[in-house]
């Protein structure tokens, strides 16, 4: 089929069936509402064309070139796109690819919009450079897959393991991950803000430094992660289940860790003014030279807790179960303290032993 033929079918509307098309140039065309069905394009160039509303279903799409294409409102499925390069800044918008195939695929400084990628392969895919809005990944393979320098607007990520992923330098603002993976990852210095990791499962992820404001960890499971010197006010661990996690120098203002449970936990020298623990249990957990100022810990439980030069003015220790050793070297003035039943427990000992 030569270009005239193709354009002659395309103005018809009639849908492309089983056809295949080799090293064709389509750059520069303006192709709206088609359907492609069971077709291979063979190394085709499709620079700077325009795609409205038009659908690839179970097509073969060899090396595909989309650079500064235009791609609205269409559908990939069940597509083969390994190695299909969409990089030099194309506009994709409320485009969707499903069931594809696009590990290789390129990328790079795309601008995506509205668009969703479900159940694909994306191993070794480069995104990186790209600026995502309103964008969705669900149950895709990121195996070695790139987000470097990404920005990320108002996405979500959904049952995805994210643990080879580069994210060096990645901005995420209103980002959705439930139930996502990561492991033994340097997230050092990126931005994850306003963020939501519901039921995830982190081991071993270095956030220190990285700015997670506002960012939400519910009934999320952590363990041995840092956050040394990270933004991390107004973060929510509602629930969570953290162990052998460190917190150096952590700015956690207005964090809330109601019912969460600590164990083996560093805080040494952090700010948690505002925090809110109400029915945590703490574990084996160090303390020591935080900031408690106006934070409320009733109801927790404390268990070979250290809380040395911790300062606790006006917090609530409303009926915590938190003994006197424990909080030996702590600065618990103007605290709201009422007896706790671990403190009842150890009073009459005390009158025993002043008494002897």
């Amino acid at each position: 089929m030569n270009r005239q033929q193709f354009l002659n079918q395309a103005e018809s509307g009639q849908p492309f069936n089983e056809q295949t098309f080799r090293q064709f140039n389509f750059s520069a065309m303006v192709l709206k509402n088609l359907v492609f069905s069971n077709c291979v394009f063979d190394v085709c160039h499709f620079a700077q064309a325009t795609f409205h509303y038009c659908v690839f279903s179970d097509c073969t799409l060899i090396n595909a070139e989309f650079q500064q294409a235009t791609l609205e409102g269409c559908q990939f499925v069940n597509s083969r796109m390994a190695g299909s390069r969409f990089d030099h800044q194309p506009q994709l918008d409320s485009c969707s690819w499903v069931k594809c195939h696009l590990n290789h695929a390129d990328f790079t400084d795309t601008r995506l919009t509205h668009c969703q990628f479900m159940d694909c392969d994306m191993s070794t895919c480069q995104l990186a450079g790209v600026n995502a809005e309103s964008s969705v990944w669900s149950q895709c393979t990121l195996q070695h897959a790139s987000w470097r320098h990404a920005h990320l607007h108002n996405i979500a990520c959904l049952e995805t393991d994210l643990s080879t992923v580069d994210m060096t330098g990645l901005i995420v603002t209103q980002g959705m991950f439930p139930k996502c993976r990561l492991s033994d990852q340097n997230l050092t210095g990126i931005t994850l803000c306003r963020c939501s990791f519901t039921d995830c499962r982190f081991e071993r992820v270095d956030f220190s430094q990285t700015m997670l404001d506002e960012t939400s960890f519910a009934k999320a499971q952590l363990l041995a992660c840092r956050f040394d010197q990270t933004s991390a006010r107004n973060t929510l661990f509602l629930q969570a289940q953290l162990s052998e996690c460190q917190w150096h120098k952590t700015s956690l203002e207005n964090s809330i860790w109601q019912q969460a449970q600590l164990q083996h936990c560093e805080f040494n020298g952090s700010r948690l003014e505002k925090s809110y623990w109400r029915q945590a249990q703490l574990q084996h957990c160090d303390f020591a030279q935080v900031d408690f100022l106006l934070a409320d810990l009733s109801y927790v439980t404390a268990t070979d807790c250290r809380f040395k030069r911790a300062d606790f003015c006006r917090a609530s220790l409303h009926c915590a179960d938190i003994s006197r050793a424990q909080l030996r070297g702590a600065r618990l003035r103007r605290a709201f303290t009422t007896q706790s039943s671990k403190a009842a427990a150890e009073a009459p000992a005390r009158q025993r032993e002043q008494a002897a």
